[in-house]
């Protein structure tokens, strides 16, 4: 019965650290801008 636990949790352990992965970069398009540009977004 414990190893049958134990493959269950590490199952989930790494479809949950695999999952992470699979999401989109997102990327910071205000990065490069000036603080007027910024300020004037805000």
């Amino acid at each position: 019965m414990q190893k049958k636990l134990k493959v269950v949790v590490a199952s989930f352990l790494l479809l949950g650290m695999s999952a992470c992965s699979l999401m989109p970069e997102k990327t910071d398009q205000a990065k490069n801008w000036s603080v007027e540009k910024l300020y004037a977004e805000a």
